[in-house]
């Protein structure tokens, strides 16, 4: 398979940035209130997700404790997702790295790897970090 073209910081950020919009106003039932600065690392819970294909790379989703609780429960339909809160969002890290490479590239074939925690978020990559109406999201694609 051929290799894709690479898109610029912009253009990939606008992309990751426009494909959490939409999953998590659409699947997850909350808004996104614009930009935030990152959260420090241990503020966070993280996730990684592996992919390989037309491109290579990582993808890393991280969410405050206040934004993962109640993502978890609008996503599994249920009042209260204790037990399942880390499944849920590595689910999330997995919806959102397959939506973003498919807006960008949307010829591109990829395998996704399954999520996985991670102490931190990736280092370097194009980073977009989101106020929620509870707590921040930061996606990093690399």
């Amino acid at each position: 398979m051929p290799a894709e073209t690479l898109l610029s910081p912009e253009d990939t950020a606008a992309a990751v940035t426009d494909t959490a919009v939409d999953v998590l106003e659409k699947m997850f039932y909350v808004c996104t209130l614009g930009p935030a600065p990152e959260p420090a690392p241990d503020e966070a819970s993280h996730y990684v997700v592996a992919f390989e294909g037309s491109l290579n790379g990582s993808f890393s989703l991280s969410l405050t404790p206040e934004a993962s609780a109640p993502l978890a429960s609008n996503f599994l339909g249920v009042d209260d997702a204790a037990g399942a809160e880390a499944s849920a969002m590595g689910e999330l890290a997995n919806i959102l790295c397959g939506a973003a490479l498919s807006r960008m590239y949307p010829n591109g074939e990829f395998q996704l790897g399954a999520p996985k925690p991670a102490p931190a978020p990736l280092e370097g990559g194009v980073r977009v970090s989101l106020e929620l109406e509870e707590g921040i999201l930061l996606a990093v694609l690399r």
